[in-house]
């Protein structure tokens, strides 16, 4: 407005009249904020003599890029090494950022950074994150105005849940002796995560594919062995976050005691002849049955249900009820507490 003329005044006016005027109180303050867009605006221009002239020029408000006020965090899971940090595109966020697509995009770890449009982070789409959780700070530009805004959002890098290492799951094979067994998986559930809430466990042959978490794959429950030993893949599943932690089950069928059908047992009927009653010492047949192994322990028992289910066993010295007579032994390891069972006749 003054185009370098020397001691020469400018104020500035709503109307042009008043910059005719030039009322003293009436000329605009600095800073002025606008009261239409655009709007016209009025500069007196006086030099020292009081002589002046007045011009008019347009003031306007460009627009900046709309951002979304507030912007959501962008939260990933730390599902590979759980260290609290993991890579963001942070790309992919800027549809949480902004409904524009004609603006340039930018992100800054300091705010100052995202307003002077320096240090912006050189590839956002494989970003690291360097504290958990991290505020990022994403500058939108008008290429055309060069008019700017910029917003901020966490990076939240959530744990896989907590989980609790299983022992091996055993089970005893019953006859027929040939290594398989149905396991009811969901019994493990409480032992993998320790009873703790809002999770969701589920088993897969491969880790691969308790990563992919395809339920197609899961395994039903009870689930038979293929081999034995075998190993499953627990995935535990945060129900809220949708993190998940694996954890490896492993299944085994374990064996009876080898035992040996024994031979019969036989009396001579010494006590009142012709009754057919005796009394058996049953014990002297545990060496024979178990094969001399001491540490398997041997019962006997009337019935076979009595015998799978170790319940009821017959005191020696035993008295037949009938004769001859079967009797059920049921032979237990107490390391495994498996068992298998045979018959023994008594005569």
């Amino acid at each position: 407005i003054i185009a370098g003329q020397p001691d020469t005044v400018v104020t500035y006016y709503v109307t042009e009249a008043e910059a005719i005027a030039g009322i003293a109180g009436s000329e605009l303050s600095m800073p002025y904020t606008n009261v239409e867009n655009p709007q016209v605006v009025w500069a007196r221009i006086e030099n020292s003599g009081g002589c002046f002239d007045v011009v008019s020029f347009t003031i306007t408000v460009l627009n900046s890029p709309e951002i979304n006020d507030p912007i959501g965090s962008f939260e990933l899971c730390d599902d590979e090494t759980p260290d609290g940090s993991t890579v963001f595109d942070l790309t992919f966020w800027i549809s949480e950022i902004t409904t524009e697509t004609a603006v340039d995009v930018s992100f800054h770890e300091t705010e100052a950074d995202a307003i002077a449009d320096t240090g912006a982070i050189g590839d956002p789409t494989t970003y690291t994150n360097t504290s958990n959780p991290q505020l990022i700070w994403v500058r939108l530009s008008d290429p055309t105005t060069g008019c700017f805004t910029v917003g901020s959002f966490e990076l939240i890098v959530n744990p896989g849940p907590l989980t609790n290492a299983p022992a091996p799951y055993e089970l005893c094979d019953m006859l027929p002796f040939d290594g398989f067994a149905e396991f009811d998986l969901t019994s493990r559930d409480v032992e993998i995560t320790e009873g703790a809430p809002g999770l969701t466990v589920s088993y897969y042959l491969t880790e691969e594919e308790a990563a992919t978490g395809d339920t197609a794959a899961a395994l039903s429950s009870p689930y038979t062995n293929t081999t034995n030993p075998q190993t499953v893949f627990a995935r535990v599943e945060d129900n809220a976050t949708g993190c998940f932690s694996i954890e490896s089950l492993v299944l085994e069928v374990l064996a009876g005691p080898a035992i040996t059908a024994p031979t019969t047992l036989e009396l001579c009927d010494n006590n009142n002849p012709g009754d057919e009653i005796e009394a058996f010492d049953l014990t002297v047949k545990d060496a024979e049955i178990a094969g001399g192994d001491a540490s398997l322990e041997v019962t006997y028992h009337e019935t076979e249900a009595d015998a799978e289910a170790g319940t009821a066993a017959l005191v020696s010295p035993y008295t037949n009820t009938s004769n001859p007579q079967t009797v059920y032994v049921r032979v237990t390891d107490p390391a495994t507490g498996c068992f298998s069972t045979t018959e023994l006749t008594l005569i």
